[in-house]
């Protein structure tokens, strides 16, 4: 408890934002905080010498000191410069201002799912779910070709832009059988359960947060018929096919194996819901 105050009191005064209209390194200037994660402050900055906006990320400096969140920077840039993906940011440069340490990737102005789903209120019926996950399992499927595995696809972090889907956020992404990395995992004893299969590194995590991802979806448009809770099974009108889908994705069926196998029921699944309009 204890040290967990202290972390607590050690970001407070280290990790303040950069102030807005500072100039990083003559080049970027800070236009607005994007957001802060567990290591990390997002910055929205705009680069004078290309005249474009990027994203600047920056460790925090209370966690730099940590290894396993050191490492973690580290290995979100060396992932970052190995895809090369119309809808996956590109990585820009690595940067060291005032001891400070900082990438840039490219900004991709759109909306997230959250946006889009708690802000502005879209719903989505069960065949425009399904075609929306049928894209972003391309981006997926991409990145399983390169052995990576996301680790993090929430509505948060796939988002839209122009109707074009994009993948955002490749903080907790890792390299499967990579086992430099397996050491920032040796707590996951202590994990429950769906966290261990949110951040297990396999394939298998990516479909489960898809399951979610979905299902965050399909529940757009519900309205509870009473206070009496109930299971998202016996809450959504959907069709059988489907809810096995997801029951898969989730692994509380037999869980899918890669992602063609999860393309190829998704595929089906569209074309009979297609028919059926």
């Amino acid at each position: 408890m204890v040290n967990i105050l202290i972390q607590n009191v050690k970001s407070i005064i280290f990790d303040r934002p950069i102030r807005i209209g500072t100039i990083i390194n003559d080049r970027y200037i800070i236009i607005k905080v994007l957001g802060m994660g567990s290591y990390g402050i997002t910055y929205l900055t705009y680069d004078q010498k290309k005249n474009i906006e990027y994203v600047l990320k920056q460790m925090k400096p209370s966690r730099k000191k940590l290894e396993k969140v050191h490492l973690s920077f580290q290995y979100e840039k060396e992932i970052l410069t190995k895809l090369n993906h119309p809808r996956i940011p590109k990585f820009g440069e690595s940067i060291t201002f005032n001891g400070h340490h900082f990438f840039t990737m490219e900004y991709v102005n759109g909306k997230t799912f959250e946006d889009l789903i708690f802000k502005e209120g879209i719903v989505y019926e069960e065949h425009d779910a399904f075609c929306i996950l049928r894209e972003v399992l391309e981006i997926v499927a991409y990145l399983h070709g390169q052995n990576i595995i996301h680790r993090d696809l929430r509505i948060p972090n796939i988002m839209v832009k122009e109707n074009i889907i994009y993948v955002i956020d490749f903080g907790l992404a890792r390299f499967f059988n990579d086992m430099r990395h397996y050491s920032l995992h040796t707590s996951m004893n202590g994990y429950d359960i769906e966290k261990k299969l949110k951040r297990e590194i396999h394939f298998k995590s990516d479909f489960y947060a898809l399951g979610h991802f979905i299902l965050f979806l399909l529940y757009s448009g519900y309205s509870p018929e009473s206070k009496k809770e109930k299971s998202w099974e016996e809450e959504l009108r959907i069709t059988e096919q489907a809810r096995f889908f997801i029951r898969r994705l989730l692994q509380l069926d037999e869980p899918y194996t890669c992602v063609e196998e999860v393309i190829q029921t998704l595929d089906q699944l569209i074309l009979e819901s297609k028919l059926s309009k």
